[in-house]
């Protein structure tokens, strides 16, 4: 772990603290973001848009304070404490420390860099403290736009492959009530567990525990009273059964919280582990009055191998109603016809007040899945109120040092359609982004890589109804496979921020995690930040792949549109389907493909429009309203005469003339030359390609050359999609007396598509008077 900040003195500390505020007051301050158009385009061939981005003014920061339970450092454990800031402006966040006993210690601030994540070594953090803090609970306050930042533990035992993470909460607006319910899923009677129970408040709060599932059984619950900001480690036998000569934890269980305290008051987590198989997980608490529905859904449920390890898959479900309950569900998966396919999962009867397992192994074997697929959309639903059932969903390795769990939800309290996540790809670790479709009908969503220098984008992806989405962009780079844009992952990025959204969906639509996983440490750890709203238009230009200068000229346009998250970061740029037209039809043409013709001598401008949503108001405007509207594109063009004169076009002893329109394109058949079998010959994924053969093309210069251009300006070229390619090709035979020559052109078949189309342009000097120019293409036919 890189040192992050060094120990230093108090004063030099407050100095920090100050600069550190005053620059993030700065930045926090109402400020215009550049449009495309007002900033240097480096982007070769970007056209600016007619219309102007209006200056995207921000709302005012607000106080959050994100908690989290507990923290270790004693037992030969570390801890590492994460900040991720979504936002295009540097963040001051401000940790606090508590002690077991809820004595603070207050860290001075640090800066999180704009649109990065940062991690920590909280032995290093804690340096100057005492030995009082190294166990405790953490709190973390910044000034920023809601859910802007995203915080996360991770208490960390390497020799024994342990991990117990977990995601920082705003106590107030996660819970309603009082009552926090859990259930767990014990690997072995030899477990280790520790339950850990934490005020948040600087008030004292008594809670009551509730455990079932130990022999002997717990006699009845036990008050637990919490200091201000105290935290405590329990033996759920000695301290919550009484029980201080031991007993048996069955495989399934759970605890029940009630709490003298406001919602929120108090936190709880139940940590289990077996080190001598490296297994690790942590029981989590819920608030069953904050559900709004009588379902649990997840992503991302891994089954099939980790490595050379199958994964036992474990779902448990506890009865906490008054009532007997029937629990249902289903897996679904994609298979490699696109089709979402559903596995569904016996119903099991739970009595009130009982825990049972739910044997999804089986229904997942007797399904013959197929051996790829890996991750699967986990919905189960109950039939008695909302909040009477928990459950827990996990997989494990056969060795039990692979673990698994999903984080589940209430559908009905999905979040909004937008994430973003950290990216970490260094050594061997994978981080794989989950997007599901909660609904019946199918969605759109966007998904990028922000890294140091670039970006990666997936562009407008469709997702079916219940279709689970799991994209792994550290594959993605290995393979050098290319984005919505053609560009590449460079194979030094290792790190970076995930970046997601729904587009024109409603909160609650999409959801989405992230999960990180290390085979050779044996950990994983699973992070969910959502953003308080999805994503918006920020900008929009056109590209084209060739110049459009001169007639003849032809050219293929594409439109792009960059959105902007809830926090006002402008993000990668994707390709959007638009329609076109230009503005003077008998200067330059334009297909509905987006493939434009520059006709004759004139001006014209060429315009893109499309259908794009975005917000209303200020960024981080709460509200998120949103609005639809034309987006539009464009560009002018004044186009210069062609002069070249193209006359045939010859292969062997099969020649075809140019046409006398200004596009002077041809046909040649190369089929019906000599040797034409032997040249058009192309066997399965591109074997026996077709043998190199000569092209001959016959021009005629306007009066008054002198010279040709070399490339770029004259040229030969096909693009990489066609079926010839180019292998050399040179202007012979020139007399400028005459104002005759040729272009010979050597061409080689190498694989079957649809496109054939050899594009050429003569450009040069004149004696007297300005340059002259002229395009011509040759489409070339095999049978």
């Amino acid at each position: 772990m890189q040192k992050q900040i060094s120990p230093i003195s108090r004063q030099q500390y407050a100095k920090l603290f100050v600069a550190l505020s005053s620059f993030i007051v700065l930045s926090l301050l109402p400020i215009p973001f550049l449009t495309r158009s007002q900033a240097q385009n480096t982007q070769p061939n970007t056209l600016s848009k007619t219309e102007i981005v209006e200056a995207q003014p921000m709302a005012v920061a607000e106080q959050y304070t994100l908690v989290g339970t507990y923290y270790s450092l004693k037992d030969n454990q570390n801890s590492i404490l994460m900040f991720n800031n979504k936002a295009p402006q540097p963040l001051v966040v401000n940790p606090t420390f508590f002690s077991m006993s809820g004595e603070r210690f207050d860290l001075p601030a640090l800066a999180i860099p704009a649109v990065s994540y940062q991690e920590f070594d909280l032995r290093e953090l804690l340096a100057n403290a005492g030995q009082q803090f190294q166990e405790g609970s953490v709190q973390v306050t910044h000034q920023g736009m809601r859910q802007q930042l995203g915080v996360q533990v991770k208490i960390l035992k390497p020799a024994k492959k342990l991990i117990f993470d977990e995601q920082f909460v705003e106590p107030t607006k996660r819970f309603v009530s009082s009552r926090l319910e859990s259930v767990w899923q014990l690997p072995s009677p030899q477990s280790e567990t520790k339950f850990i129970i934490s005020n948040t408040t600087d008030l004292p709060v008594t809670a009551t525990v509730k455990v079932d599932g130990t022999a002997p059984r717990q006699q009845q619950p036990v008050a637990i009273q919490l200091n201000p900001h105290q935290t405590r480690a329990l033996d759920i036998l000695r301290d919550l059964v009484g029980q201080p000569q031991g007993g048996t934890i069955h495989k399934q269980g759970g605890i029940s919280i009630t709490h003298s305290g406001m919602p929120g008051a108090i936190l709880a987590r139940m940590f289990v582990s077996e080190e001598s198989m490296g297994f690790s997980t942590v029981s989590t608490f819920i608030d069953p009055q904050a559900t709004a529905s009588s379902k649990w859904n997840g992503s991302g449920y891994r089954i099939g191998r980790i490595g050379n390890e199958e994964l036992t898959p474990i779902v448990v479900a506890r009865n906490i109603g008054s009532e007997p309950t029937v629990v249902s569900g289903r897996l679904s998966y994609t298979n490699d016809a696109g089709e979402v396919i559903f596995i569904n999962v016996p119903a099991v009867q739970i009595a009130a007040n009982d825990v049972k397992a739910i044997d999804v192994e089986r229904a997942i074997r007797q399904n013959n899945i197929p051996a790829n697929i890996t991750d699967t959309g986990f919905e189960f639903e109950y039939s008695t109120p909302k909040g009477s059932v928990v459950m827990t969903a996990l997989s494990v390795s056969r060795s039990g040092n692979h673990v698994f769990k999903v984080p589940l939800f209430d559908p009905g309290r999905a979040g909004t359609s937008a994430g973003g996540y950290p990216w970490k790809a260094s050594g061997d670790y994978v981080t794989k982004l989950y997007i599901k479709n909660e609904t019946d009908q199918p969605q759109k969503y966007t998904a990028a890589l922000l890294y140091e220098g670039g970006g990666y984008t997936l562009g407008i992806k469709d997702i079916k109804a219940h279709q689970l989405v799991a994209i792994d962009f550290r594959a993605l780079r290995d393979s050098q496979t290319a984005d919505a844009n053609g560009n590449t992952i460079p194979l030094n990025v290792e790190r970076g921020q995930i970046a997601w959204s729904g587009k024109s969906t409603p909160n609650g639509v999409l959801s989405g995690r992230s999960h990180q996983s290390s085979l050779s440490q044996g950990i994983s750890s699973t992070y969910d930040c959502r953003n308080f709203c999805r994503d918006s238009y920020y900008d929009g230009y056109i590209i084209y792949d060739l110049p459009f200068e001169y007639v003849y000229d032809v050219a293929n346009f594409v439109a792009n549109q960059q959105d902007m998250n809830a926090y006002g970061q402008p993000l990668t740029p994707y390709p959007v389907t638009a329609d076109w037209q230009s503005a003077n039809s008998t200067v330059a043409s334009i297909y509905s493909a987006g493939e434009a013709t520059a006709l004759e001598a004139g001006t014209t401008s060429i315009q893109g429009s499309w259908l794009a949503e975005r917000f209303i108001g200020e960024v981080g405007n709460e509200e998120c309203n949103f609005e639809s509207f034309t987006a539009l594109a464009e560009e002018f063009f004044t186009i210069i005469g062609g002069d070249v004169n193209f006359r045939t076009v010859s292969t062997g002893s099969t020649v075809a003339t140019f046409s006398s329109s200004l596009s002077q394109s041809a046909t040649l058949n190369v089929g019906k030359s000599t040797n034409g079998a032997e040249k058009c010959i192309i066997g399965p994924g591109g074997g026996n390609t077709g043998v190199p053969f000569l092209v001959v093309v016959d021009f005629t210069l306007p009066p008054g050359a002198q010279s040709i251009f070399g490339e770029p300006r004259s040229f030969v070229s096909m693009n990489a999609d066609q079926q010839f390619r180019v292998n050399d090709y040179n202007f012979s035979d020139v007399n400028y007396i005459t104002g005759t020559g040729k272009i010979r052109i050597t061409l080689k078949r190498v694989q079957n598509t649809p496109n054939n189309r050899i594009r050429m342009r003569i450009e040069g000097l004149r004696s007297e008077g300005p340059v002259y120019s002229g395009t011509a293409s040759v489409i070339l036919v095999c049978p």
